[in-house]
């Protein structure tokens, strides 16, 4: 190289930089790599190596994130479910309450219909609904078995969820005043006793 000839930055460690903060991930780290190695074969004849290390270092923080963002996706998810199943057990337990309250009132019958709850036992009538991150059954009524009296058997399903959402499991409202998430086979196998 003469001397009066300046270095040239290396093409590879430019393009590491520039994919680096396109975000796409690897790429940058790949070619960040190849600039490295060829500013160092070239013996002075290329620089960069600032580019190079910028791109590795940024593409390795996207794959980081990238990561990141899918591990903690499900958790995120699963939070949220959770959420819906104790909001659900929560209504399904108010409701509860709510019977007991009305049998106190009427010799231990229980209401012909949850709606006969409202608004002197329950003040909110959407606690009667079903809610769901599914649109389908999201507001649906829960299911209340008529007929029964606080004197029926304890573990008797009176309130049920619509359907079996978290883990294949159903919220079920028993005469006992007892609230569980039920494994569907187990719930099917109890309604058709």
């Amino acid at each position: 190289m003469s001397e009066t000839q300046q270095p040239k930055n290396s093409g590879a460690a430019i393009a590491a930089l520039v994919t680096s903060l396109l975000g796409i991930p690897l790429v940058p780290i790949i070619l960040g790599i190849v600039g490295l190695v060829g500013i160092k074969k070239s013996n002075g004849a290329k620089k960069g190596g600032g580019f190079a290390i910028a791109g590795i270092v940024i593409g390795a923080l996207a794959i980081l994130i990238v990561v990141g963002a899918s591990l903690l996706v499900p958790v995120i998810n699963s939070g949220r479910e959770k959420a819906v199943a104790t909001k659900n057990v929560n209504n399904v337990r108010s409701c509860n309450l709510a019977l007991m309250s009305y049998a106190a009132d009427n010799e231990g019958a229980f209401p012909a219909s949850l709606q006969d709850l409202v608004p002197d036992y329950i003040e909110d009538a959407s606690i009667l609904q079903y809610f769901s991150r599914n649109p389908e059954v999201n507001g649906q009524p829960f299911e209340y078995v008529v007929g029964l009296d606080d004197n029926s058997p304890s573990q008797t399903p009176i309130i049920i969820a619509p359907v079996a959402e978290r883990y294949g499991q159903r919220v079920v409202g028993f005469v006992d005043g007892a609230v569980r998430l039920v494994p569907e086979a187990d719930f099917q196998a109890m309604r058709n006793k």
